[in-house]
């Protein structure tokens, strides 16, 4: 696996797709690697013949949180010392690299994990210990405070994404979040973030599984909100996008990528023509990483308008450069990068995310006579700007202006 390209990901291959045209399939969507996927000898054959990676289920004892009533249970079932003698039973593959060993955990079973995970890169070294972590919206049915400690084991979820940082010992965070499902779309920024701050500060990257389905079809989300999701988690430093799901899995079966017997949903093409950009984009925005985020102008939603100012509002004075002043006629996220050759900036437009006419303009004051480059769909556009440079951006698009 190729850490230093940005990489996108594939979320749950069931046997129907265990068939050279359905691979080639995966492949021409855009996947860098596949997610959730049992490392069954077909599915192994045919991931060698066409290079696509994965990150295997079933070959180590897989461990989900779920409602946390089985907090603080782990080590009790995952013996770090079992690990070698399970894993030496187990298909072996180069296009296995690494394990899906954690889902969304307890913090009362970190410890443990990290031991496990100690062993397993031990058993198994150069290969990824795949964890992922709740968002902030954990909660079991009746949704109350107590529940959401329950599961998370924290009184908040900053409070459990840093006690990850000091116990669990991987180089990236990963989670899951599903912004276009109800009532959780409110605290979507909040949890970018708390994980982007906490990769800056710990020097990890950020991994982020977004959102390809719904749980009903005509909940169905649109593919600039595919775009959205994408570029808002690069803004806030993102080095990995997974869409969940390119088979169904939980998502009604008209929504995701494929549908349960393989064939291409709409999803497949909006998501497609996603990848593509993000994979234009990609060996440029590599270059750079973040230090901060910052919002302007104004969402004609209440509950986006509500996330931008929370932004701002975590952040105190931070609003990016000195020297280049960002404003925008509706509301606009605005991730700020240094690289070793200049900055950048990642515009993305959030005038409204749930319409697909929203768009909005940004204008950059800075010095006459800077230059610019600035990438729109992953492409390459040179500006120079006269004192401002103007850019429209559609809705759910996002734009990566780099300079000196």
């Amino acid at each position: 696996m190729d850490r230093a390209r940005f990489l996108v990901g594939a979320f749950s291959i069931t046997p129907a797709l265990y068939a050279d045209e359905k691979i080639r399939e995966v492949i021409g969507f855009g996947a860098d690697f596949i997610v959730s996927a049992n490392a069954d000898p077909g599915l192994l054959a045919l991931c060698e013949r066409y290079g696509l990676e994965l990150l295997a289920s079933g070959r180590v004892p897989f461990w989900w949180g779920g409602d946390g009533e089985n907090a603080g249970q782990y080590a009790a079932s995952h013996k770090p010392e079992d690990l070698a003698g399970i894993l030496a039973e187990k298909p072996a593959s180069p296009c296995i690299v690494g394990d899906y060993i954690v889902d969304e955990p307890n913090s009362r079973d970190f410890r443990a994990i990290n031991a496990y995970l100690a062993a397993y890169r031990q058993a198994c070294p150069g290969k990824l210990a795949y964890v992922n972590l709740y968002p902030n919206y954990a909660s079991i049915p009746k949704n109350t405070d107590a529940e959401c400690i329950s599961q998370l084991g924290n009184a908040s979820y900053l409070e459990h994404i840093q006690q990850y940082v000091r116990e669990v010992d991987t180089d990236y965070i990963c989670f899951d979040y599903y912004p276009f499902t109800g009532r959780v779309y409110r605290t979507y920024l909040e949890n970018l973030d708390i994980v982007a701050r906490a990769c800056r500060e710990s020097g990890r990257d950020m991994w982020v599984i977004t959102q390809a389905g719904a749980w009903k079809a005509e909940e169905q989300i649109a593919e600039f909100q595919v775009r959205w999701q994408a570029y808002l988690c690069m803004a806030y430093g993102a080095r990995s996008v997974t869409h969940a799901c390119y088979c169904p899995a939980w998502w009604e079966p008209t929504t995701s990528c494929v549908d349960k017997e393989g064939n291409r949903n709409p999803m497949y093409g909006w998501a497609k023509r996603v990848n593509e950009e993000l994979h234009a984009l990609g060996d440029v925005y590599m270059r750079y990483r973040s230090i901060g985020v910052y919002t302007t102008g104004e969402s004609t939603d209440e509950e986006t308008q509500l996330q931008l100012e929370a932004q701002n509002g975590r952040n105190g004075s931070f609003r990016g450069f000195a020297d280049v002043s960002i404003s925008a006629d509706g509301g606009l996220t605005i991730g700020c990068f240094k690289g070793e050759n200049g900055r950048a900036v990642m515009l993305v437009n959030c005038r409204d995310p749930r319409h697909a006419a929203a768009s909005t303009e940004a204008t950059l004051s800075v010095k006459p006579g800077t230059k610019f480059t600035v990438y729109r769909h992953g492409l390459p556009q040179t500006a120079a700007a006269d004192g401002k440079l103007r850019l429209a951006l559609a809705s759910g698009e996002g734009l990566f202006v780099v300079f000196g």
